[in-house]
C-alpha cells in the first residue's frame, strides 16, 4: 500500500502500526523505486488514485463534472513495470456486517500513452462506483483544492 506519512511523529507511529498489520508492506507514496521493486517481484501495490497530490505528477481530468488534479502514478508505474492495473473497491455492508470487495478486470490498453486520458479513465471508474453508494465516499477529502490556472477556488 502506498501512503503519505503523517507530519506528527506520534500519529505516524500509530498509523504505521495499523498499516503494517493490514498490508504486507506500506510504502511511502514518494518511494517510487521501492514501488517498482515490489511490482517487479509481482507484488500488488494499492494506492488511492483519487487523492489530490497537488500539481506534482498530476494532470487535470474531469471528476463529477469538474476538473480535478489527478495523479498519473498508475500510468507511469505501469509503463515502467509492465504491471496490470486492477481496479478494486470496497463497499460497507448494511448494519456494520463488514465489507464487500469489488474486483474489476485488469484494464486493457493501459497505459494508453496519454496520461490525461488514463487519468480520466480512472476517474470515470471511481465516479461510477461512487454513484452506486455516494454516502460511502470520503467527501471530506478536498478533491478539487488545486485548480487549473484561471479557475476559482470551489471551497
Amino acid at each position: 500500500a502506498a501512503y503519505r506519512p503523517h507530519e506528527n511523529p506520534l500519529i505516524e507511529y500509530f498509523m504505521k502500526k495499523s498499516r503494517d498489520s493490514r498490508a504486507e508492506k506500506a510504502i511511502p507514496r514518494d518511494a517510487v523505486r521501492e514501488m517498482l521493486r515490489s511490482l517487479k517481484k509481482n507484488k500488488a501495490l494499492w494506492f488511492a488514485s483519487d487523492q489530490n497530490f497537488r500539481h506534482k505528477h498530476s494532470v487535470f481530468a474531469e471528476f463529477f463534472g469538474r476538473l480535478a488534479a489527478t495523479n498519473t502514478a498508475a500510468s507511469r508505474l505501469t509503463q515502467i513495470s509492465g504491471a496490470a492495473v486492477v481496479p478494486f473497491f470496497t463497499q460497507r455492508l448494511e448494519n456494520n456486517q463488514g465489507y464487500k470487495v469489488i474486483l474489476q478486470p485488469a484494464l486493457e490498453d493501459f497505459p494508453s500513452g496519454d496520461n490525461r486520458q488514463d487519468a480520466l479513465r480512472l476517474n470515470q471508474l471511481i465516479e461510477a462506483q461512487v454513484r452506486k453508494a455516494p454516502e460511502q465516499y470520503l467527501w471530506v477529502h478536498r478533491r478539487f483544492k488545486d485548480r487549473p490556472e484561471g479557475e476559482e477556488n470551489v471551497y
